[in-house]
């Protein structure tokens, strides 16, 4: 009778063994299906795709941070965390997509500052970006010019293309001391250099717009702000093959409210 009841007791828990993903040693396993495999970057980049915002919170600033390895490949479901000096900091993705974006929507709304500083955070490692806030409507601008030093920088990331605005008042004279938002509909752009998207005495601002990690070939669209006035111009994203064989020159494009 005992050796039934020990035959028993090894069926049971063989049975339990093979419900719960047991193997021929006996050890258990988790459940593969729904358990995410977190990665662990080595490097971390934030770029936003607008330097500016405006202050009544009716623009706003995409943040988005790149997760890398030792090799800089880009990384999937590697965990970032985003905070802000002040302002209103929506995040749209913690987690690393396919492309090794982690995304978060910055305005001003609550803010009383001139910039405002976003942080990235994956364990150990830390990266910023700055957005500038703007008054919403700067009262002596009349008009906004926009072009590009080229038509197309390359998918490897190996070039940046610098945008320049000119700020103008109603009898043509360009403006100093006017912040101008650059935002673009895809890649990173930031300013070229301290302070350079505030027009100088020259009445100019510049920016330079980046692929931001992305090699895919498209059309950026890059957008000059200054309360309601606004510039546009486009830059392609070329291979870097045929770019020998591209005739490159700048465009200018107005665009008047």
């Amino acid at each position: 009778m005992k050796i039934f009841k020990l035959l028993g007791v090894n069926f049971a828990l063989a049975m339990l063994l093979a419900a719960c993903g047991g193997g021929p040693n006996n050890t258990l396993t988790a459940p593969s299906s729904g358990v995410v495999q977190y990665t662990t970057p080595t490097s971390i980049v934030a770029t936003t795709n607008s330097t500016a915002i405006l202050s009544d919170g009716s623009t706003s600033a995409t943040i988005t941070v790149l997760a890398l390895d030792a090799n800089h490949v880009l990384l999937t479901n590697s965990q970032i965390s985003f905070a802000a000096s002040s302002g209103t900091l929506k995040v749209t993705n913690a987690l690393t997509n396919a492309n090794g974006q982690a995304q978060a929507t910055l305005t001003a709304i609550g803010s009383s500052a001139s910039s405002i500083t976003v942080t990235a955070t994956a364990g150990k490692l830390t990266t910023t970006v700055d957005v500038q806030v703007i008054p919403a409507q700067p009262p002596t601008v009349a008009a906004v010019s926009l072009v590009s030093d080229t038509q197309a920088i390359l998918s490897d990331g190996t070039t940046a293309a610098k945008l320049t605005a000119f700020v103008k008042d109603a009898n043509g004279n360009l403006l100093p001391n006017i912040a101008v938002a650059f935002s673009a509909s895809s890649g990173g752009i930031a300013p070229v250099a301290a302070n350079s998207t505030t027009t100088d005495a020259s009445g100019t601002a510049t920016a330079a717009l980046s692929t931001a990690g992305d090699p895919s070939l498209r059309t950026i669209t890059v957008t000059a702000t200054v309360g309601g006035f606004t510039a546009q111009v486009q830059v392609a994203v070329v291979n870097p093959v045929k770019a020998a064989s591209l005739s490159i020159s700048a465009s200018p494009t107005t665009v008047l409210p």
